[in-house]
């Protein structure tokens, strides 16, 4: 069952439109025989795996067992992922997912982004479909590649989408079962 990786903003609120796409994106990926994976914060974690549990509780939240880092967690998944500290957690939802969506958020999308983008690019990921979801990203990338063109060979990489649909069916083109 591919797992896909599931990051957005860590603040949205459960009557927000982007919580409540998140709730039936993790619907959506379930019911398709997908495992949603996202991390253990509130937010969109929780929306992904709130949408996950209506439909068959397939999720795994990678969590963070250490003192260095005590945030808001949510209680909604179906198995859980210990990491050590941080960067631990950082590369399990690496190893961890098949294909990743990354929804509007803060400094932990793009760090997340960042990272799969990097090892992207040094063909540590294979052919993982990368996918964001709405404008805030793709301006970005297009202000790094503004400052350096080096940044535009990973725009082959990255699938651009308006919404959750568009990202379903780019997962249903682009990741095998």
């Amino acid at each position: 069952m591919p797992r896909v990786f599931i990051e957005g903003n860590h603040n949205s609120q459960s009557d927000s439109k982007e919580y409540k796409d998140a709730e039936l994106l993790g619907k959506k990926l379930v019911a398709l025989g997908y495992t949603v994976v996202s991390s253990a914060r509130k937010g969109i974690s929780e929306a992904v795996f709130k949408g996950a549990e209506k439909e068959n509780s397939n999720s795994i939240r990678v969590a963070i067992d250490c003192a260095e880092i005590n945030l808001p967690r949510n209680n909604k998944f179906s198995k859980e992922i210990i990491a050590d500290n941080y960067f631990d957690m950082k590369m399990k939802n690496c190893i961890n997912s098949d294909a990743f969506i990354f929804l509007p958020g803060s400094f932990s999308v793009l760090c997340n982004l960042a990272i799969v983008l990097q090892l992207k690019k040094l063909e540590l990921m294979g052919n993982k479909p990368l996918i964001c979801v709405g404008e805030q990203l793709e301006n970005i990338l297009e202000l790094f590649s503004f400052y350096n063109e080096d940044v535009l060979d990973i725009f082959d990489k990255l699938f651009f989408v308006d919404d959750v649909d568009g990202a379903v069916n780019v997962l249903i083109k682009n990741l095998k079962k």
